[in-house]
């Protein structure tokens, strides 16, 4: 099975790869990021006051110190997330698996989020025998990285004009 595609700028790329990542690892990063997000939204106080100026004015001033207080420490926790996030990504990116085309599920739509694959990896211990099946899919990244015979290339896939696989 090969696939061809044409980009914006008209130049014809054929392949015969498509690079995919453990499904695990993307599924960990979508859910550390999904965590930062929230964390970074912040804390507001549900809390109100009626009553006289007095009691208003410190009741408002408790809670803008308590969401201050919150907020620094959620702040700081989702800086930790992207922290790890970031390492994360750059392993997932580095330990893609070119995948041969008639492997990939789905691969006939032109959607990277909807194709996946998998993989019988053998154990490499030497103390332990067999396989095991691991799940890759498409991390999410704006770009697909593609390959053929002797080498591969990374397209932007918004730039692709047309997708085919035959």
């Amino acid at each position: 099975m090969q696939g061809r595609l044409i980009l914006t700028s008209g130049r014809t790329l054929e392949f015969s790869h498509i690079m995919l990542f453990n499904a695990l690892h993307v599924n960990h990063l979508q859910r550390l990021m999904s965590t930062a997000q929230t964390k970074l939204a912040g804390f507001s106080s549900p809390f109100g006051a009626l009553g006289s100026f007095g009691f208003v004015t410190t009741v408002l001033a408790a809670n803008i110190l308590v969401e201050s207080a919150v907020n620094r420490l959620l702040t700081a926790e989702a800086r930790s997330l992207l922290d790890e996030y970031e390492k994360l990504l750059f392993r997932i990116r580095q330990s893609g698996l070119l995948v041969p085309v008639d492997l990939i599920n789905n691969v006939e739509i032109p959607m990277p989020s909807v194709w996946s694959a998998t993989v019988v990896n053998q154990i490499s211990e030497p103390s332990e025998v067999g396989a095991f099946r691991v799940p890759y899919v498409h991390n999410g990244d704006p770009y697909v990285v593609i390959g053929g015979a002797d080498s591969q290339v990374s397209i932007v896939w918004d730039k692709v004009e047309q997708y085919e696989v035959v």
